[in-house]
């Protein structure tokens, strides 16, 4: 993998970018629900992992977090 390879969490696909992946990941992988739960989080100036606290920018950013270091 090149180191400006990005990879999608939930199902392998590579992109060339972050704007990229982002993209994907709204388009393909989120839920209503979860669509506008990012929505008014990222408004309310960013998410926090329910685990650790942890803060991040967006919602896509915390689950990929807590898939990673909570989920093992």
């Amino acid at each position: 993998m090149a180191s400006n390879e990005f990879i999608c969490q939930a199902c392998g696909a590579v992109f060339p970018s972050r704007q990229e992946l982002d993209q994907h990941n709204q388009r393909d992988h989120a839920t209503a629900e979860n669509a506008r739960w990012t929505i008014a989080q990222q408004a309310a100036g960013g998410v926090n992992c329910p685990i650790c606290g942890a803060q991040f920018t967006t919602a896509d950013q915390m689950n990929r977090h807590a898939r990673q270091e909570h989920q093992r």
